[in-house]
């Protein structure tokens, strides 16, 4: 079944490429996907050409995806160091194998725009987003300019 679900919806974003995020299988291993998207337009990181891969475990849809940005990105749900994203549906907690990559990926999306306090990834990061918004912003926007 999980093979099956794999390539349907890999094939289904393909062809309807949401938000303009295009997915690609960068090897033989349909469980491991990239994703490559420009940044929301009401971001900070507008104009920033941002990539991601996508790992699918081998009990998806039951179990859920692992994303990382591959493109440094400073932000509060995304770790500094390996890039793994914290989307509060996308813990095991809260999976529900109803759940697709489309949604994941306008789920990225959306986080771009509006982060997760609730998900944070980095404390100290999510201390300069509460304390000091305007250091916050530009850091963001500085790791933007550096993926154009």
């Amino acid at each position: 079944m999980s093979k099956k679900r794999i390539l349907k919806e890999f094939q289904t974003i393909q062809a309807s490429k949401p938000h303009g995020i295009e997915v690609s299988v960068p090897s033989d291993n349909i469980y491991i996907w990239e994703a490559k998207f420009a940044a929301p337009e009401q971001s900070f990181y507008k104009g920033a050409n941002l990539q991601i891969q996508i790992v699918l475990p081998e009990e998806y849809p039951l179990s859920p995806p692992t994303i990382r940005f591959l493109t440094p990105v400073f932000h509060l749900n995304i770790d500094q160091s390996s890039g793994q994203v914290c989307l509060g549906f996308i813990t095991a907690d809260n999976w529900n194998p109803t759940n697709g990559i489309e949604d994941v990926l306008r789920g990225i999306f959306s986080l771009l725009i509006t982060p997760q306090v609730e998900a944070a990834q980095d404390q100290k990061i999510l201390g300069i987003f509460q304390d000091s918004p305007r250091i916050y912003e530009r850091r963001a926007r500085e790791s933007a300019k550096k993926c154009r």
